[in-house]
């Protein structure tokens, strides 16, 4: 099962988001497929078509591929992969368009029940054009969505309050897809998604919105501020200057850090659209309730505070999303 994000060859160019399914035999050839695209929100589900040596065996870890799909999305995509480990791959498209990059993992055949923490980030047609949204959503394991779900929504700057909002809706598999309604106060989100081994992979299908993230499994609550006492590598990626008389731009950062029963403490990297702030002291704080969500702010020296909301998957996995009136962005930390 694959997930990959974007942009297409527009000019302007518009976002672009892909997931699908494809199975492979030992000699690199692929026997079908599936394969859901939302390119500017115009939404194709089609078949991957068999071929014989579509994939090449990697060398040094690196190997390439073609997926061809038909209907009405009849093109060939060609893709370089980096192998992870034998469940995961990192694939970049080696086309001149659409520009899209994501990953691979082992498809699972697992039954979808208990509780999962997820993450979608993307654009929007709606106000400012940036999309974020997070949840903790809990399933009965027969294809619901119960109301003890909670979910957090960035949409074009109209936002859940504070304390999030509830989250119903219901889910099916069928063939290794799924498709899900994720009923918010915001809005309806339709989805669809393919579980493997990380996750469900999710790709929004809306007309007005281009998003894709991942629902990992939850283990280990309940959750408190002592769930988490570890050092931690953290990555986000998002969109700055929303709202502002400047052009919003991408920001991306990195950064390590120690949590301590509610207290961060470490140091954060940006690229904020080419200008380069390193080795940022950082410091921040969180309140974790017992279902795995939290408010939190990130505090990196002289750019200010970033208040974001925590999703707890596990006591060393932790997904989430910011939700500032100039800057929205997604992220995830976990163990070193």
């Amino acid at each position: 099962a694959f997930s990959l994000s974007g942009v297409d060859g527009a000019s302007p160019p518009a976002s672009e988001g892909t997931a699908g399914a494809v199975t492979f035999d030992s000699s690199g050839n692929i026997s079908g497929g599936l394969l859901d695209d939302n390119d500017g929100g115009t939404v194709n589900s089609v078949s991957i078509s068999a071929a014989g040596a579509a994939l090449s065996s990697p060398v040094n870890g690196r190997g390439t591929v073609a997926i061809t799909t038909s209907g009405s999305l009849n093109v060939t995509r060609n893709f370089v992969y980096y192998v992870v480990d034998a469940n995961h791959l990192k694939l970049i498209e080696a086309d001149a368009f659409p520009i899209l990059a994501g990953d691979a993992f082992r498809q699972s055949t697992a039954a979808i029940s208990g509780s999962f923490a997820f993450t979608m980030s993307g654009t929007s047609s709606n106000g400012d054009g940036a999309f974020a949204s997070g949840a903790i959503m809990n399933t009965d394991g027969a294809g619901n969505i119960l109301n003890t779900s909670v979910v957090d929504v960035d949409d074009g700057g109209t936002v859940t309050a504070p304390a999030g909002a509830s989250l119903t809706g219901t889910y099916a598999v069928t063939g290794g897809r799924g498709t899900m309604t994720l009923n918010t106060t915001v809005e309806t989100l339709s989805v669809v998604f393919y579980p493997s081994t990380a996750g469900l992979l999710m790709l929004d299908i809306n007309p007005t919105l281009v998003a894709s993230g991942t629902a990992v499994p939850q283990s280990g609550g309940p959750f408190s501020n002592a769930s988490f006492s570890n050092g931690f590598g953290l990555n986000l990626s998002g969109v700055t200057n929303l709202n502002t008389n400047v052009s919003a731009s991408e920001i991306d950062a990195i950064a390590q850090f120690t949590a301590n029963n509610g207290s961060i403490t470490g140091a954060m990297d940006f690229n904020n659209s080419g200008q380069l702030l390193t080795s940022l002291t950082l410091t921040g704080n969180y309140s974790m309730s017992a279902n795995g969500r939290a408010t939190a702010t990130l505090s990196p020296s002289s750019l200010g505070t970033f208040n974001v909301i925590f999703y707890a998957a596990s006591g060393t996995r932790v997904l989430f999303i910011e939700t500032d009136p100039s800057q929205v962005s997604a992220g995830l930390f976990a163990a070193q």
